[in-house]
């Protein structure tokens, strides 16, 4: 399961949750002041490589996602 990161339009809060594929498109609680009234944040990720000149993210390959894969928008696959 994915998480997302929010910020609450109520109480101003960033937080993140552990969201079902089913339940990502549902309203999402804030678990500070409890309403409803969140929206979902654009995250970023981070990646460690084994060591500085190790890739921190694999090659685009059979299991690239899209666009938006480790080729940054340039897969060939995509092109």
């Amino acid at each position: 399961m994915p998480i997302f990161e929010y910020k609450c339009k109520q109480c101003d809060k960033q937080f993140e949750e552990l969201v079902s594929r089913g339940d990502a498109e549902r309203s999402i609680a804030c678990p500070f002041c409890k309403s409803n009234k969140t929206e979902k944040l654009m995250s970023v990720f981070g990646a460690l490589g084994l060591s500085q000149n190790a890739p921190a993210m694999p090659a685009c390959g059979s299991s690239c996602a899209g666009p938006s894969c480790a080729a940054a928008g340039q897969c060939p696959r995509f092109a």
